[in-house]
C-alpha cells in the first residue's frame, strides 16, 4: 500500500528503511514522503518513528507516469535547466476513476508537455481520492501554470523540491 505523508521539514530525520522504496520531496518548510506499508500497523510504526504528526497522510491508489500515456520516462535526474516540483491538484475521486480515465487524463496532460517542448518534463504522479500530488521539471514556474492552463487542470500549490529516493 503506497502512503504519501506531507509533514513540517523541522521534524525529525528519519529514512524509513523498512519500508522501501521510499521517495522524498524537500522545500524549505515541507517535506513529502512517499512510501509503501503493508497495512495500518505498519503506517502507525513508521509514524511513531516520525515523532511527529504529518499535517497529512494519503492513500496513494495508483502511480501515474509519462510512459502510460506513449511519452519518454522521466530520466533518474533533471535535464540541464530543470528543476523538481511538487505540484497538488485538488481533483475529486481521481485516484477512483476507471484505468480508461486515467489514461486519458494521462494522453492529454502529455500532449500538452510535448507541445510546451524541453522546458517541461513530467517525471511520475500519485493519485488519490482527493487529488494528484505530480512530480514534474521544469525552468521555472511559470512553464508549470502554462500547462495546468491548457490542460485545464489545478495546479495549486506548487512547490520547487529536492528530490531523493531508494
Amino acid at each position: 500500500m503506497q502512503r504519501f505523508l506531507q509533514r513540517p521539514l523541522h521534524s525529525p530525520e528519519v529514512h524509513p528503511a523498512h519500508h522501501k522504496p521510499w521517495e522524498e520531496f524537500r522545500s524549505p518548510d515541507t517535506r513529502f514522503q512517499s512510501f509503501s506499508a503493508p497495512d495500518q500497523e505498519a503506517l502507525n510504526h513508521f509514524r511513531s518513528a516520525l515523532g511527529v504528526q504529518p499535517r497529512s497522510v494519503k492513500e496513494s491508489l495508483f502511480t501515474n507516469s509519462p510512459e502510460l500515456a506513449g511519452g519518454p520516462k522521466a530520466g533518474l535526474s533533471p535535464r540541464d535547466g530543470l528543476s523538481v516540483f511538487m505540484i497538488q491538484r485538488t481533483i475529486a475521486d481521481v485516484g477512483l476513476a476507471p484505468p480508461e480515465t486515467m489514461l486519458e487524463i494521462s494522453k492529454g496532460s502529455q500532449s500538452v508537455i510535448e507541445g510546451i517542448g524541453d522546458s517541461l518534463e513530467w517525471d511520475h504522479s500519485y493519485l488519490a481520492s482527493e487529488g494528484t500530488f505530480c512530480v514534474y521539471r521544469a525552468t521555472d514556474t511559470d512553464k508549470i501554470m502554462e500547462h495546468a492552463e491548457i490542460a485545464g487542470i489545478p495546479a495549486e500549490p506548487t512547490t520547487q523540491v529536492e528530490q531523493s529516493s531508494s
